[in-house]
């Protein structure tokens, strides 16, 4: 297991973000018909939720995928670090993260508005006998205003804990264990952060190597566009200073990002190099850091 190594302090390099994404699922359980449906089949009143499908069909999917696709931009952007879904960037690419991430809401905005503007007739045909049959008795379906703040993305910003900060140096004559258990918790959560980045190398250099290493197998050009984008970011997101990191993203930078795309579609040889070099890189990766 690789160790953590520092460039000076974490605390004035990194920022904790944090991402929290609210949504409607456009359910509702009937505690009445609950209990009926209980009843109904010899159990007790408590032994059943009923879950009422309020409007139907694929309309909230928009908005799902929006969601998706910012979380998944938040995680591609950051680390973890500490429990409760509290992640690292580096301050250094707080504003490129935070334009990715705002584009993101944008577009969860954009959707979130798209279904409000048809929501009151989704509801006049939902909320129908048609549809919800008996249901429809004992459902109140949400207004328009009540439903538009039930969504909403918000991005939390903070500044990483110092172990020097005023308040654990007015206890240092009495309790400077707190002082060590500060800079224990940030040491296992960098290590996890590090671990990610293993992870991530691996996982992208092992699909260059698997692809080159089967002769039939098509070659596409974006996986080594995907590997080319990480190997530039990652001295910036390698917050914890890890020499190994620094001396494979070069290695990679040598062997892997600039190979050309016809001439590993064309050329079994050069294609064998590639997937010898890839090997190489992730045989080093799993011995600094088992990722698998």
């Amino acid at each position: 297991m690789a160790n953590v190594y520092t460039k000076g302090s974490i605390s004035e390099r990194t920022l904790l973000v944090h991402l929290t994404i609210n949504k409607w699922a456009g359910k509702k359980s009937n505690k009445d018909q609950s209990r009926k449906v209980a009843l109904k089949n010899n159990a007790s009143a408590d032994a059943c939720t009923l879950v009422i499908n309020l409007i139907g069909g694929d309309h909230l999917k928009p908005i799902n995928r929006a969601a998706d696709e910012a979380y998944r931009v938040f995680k591609t952007e950051s680390l973890p670090m500490y429990d409760g879904g509290w992640r690292v960037i580096p301050s250094d690419i707080f504003l490129e993260f935070q334009g990715r991430v705002k584009a993101c809401i944008d577009v969860y905005n954009q959707r979130v508005e798209e279904f409000l503007e048809k929501y009151p007739s989704l509801i006049e045909k939902a909320g129908g006998v048609e549809r919800l049959g008996e249901f429809a008795k004992d459902t109140v379906l949400p207004s328009v205003s009540d439903i538009r703040n039930r969504f909403a993305i918000t991005v939390q910003v903070m500044p990483m804990a110092n172990t020097t900060d005023f308040r654990v140096r007015m206890m240092d004559d009495d309790l400077d264990e707190v002082r060590k258990e500060v800079e224990a918790t940030v040491k296992a959560s960098m290590q996890e952060s590090v671990k990610e980045l293993y992870k991530r190398f691996a996982d992208l250099v092992t699909k260059v190597q698997t692809t080159m290493e089967e002769p039939d197998k098509q070659f596409k050009v974006v996986i080594i566009d995907k590997l080319r984008d990480f190997v530039r970011r990652l001295p910036l997101m390698n917050i914890a200073g890890d020499p190994v990191l620094d001396e494979l993203c070069k290695d990679a930078e040598k062997t892997l990002v600039n190979i050309d795309g016809e001439q590993m579609r064309t050329d079994p040889k050069a294609r064998k190099q590639v997937a010898k070099d890839a090997k190489a890189i992730v045989k080093k990766l799993d011995a600094f850091f088992p990722v698998r």
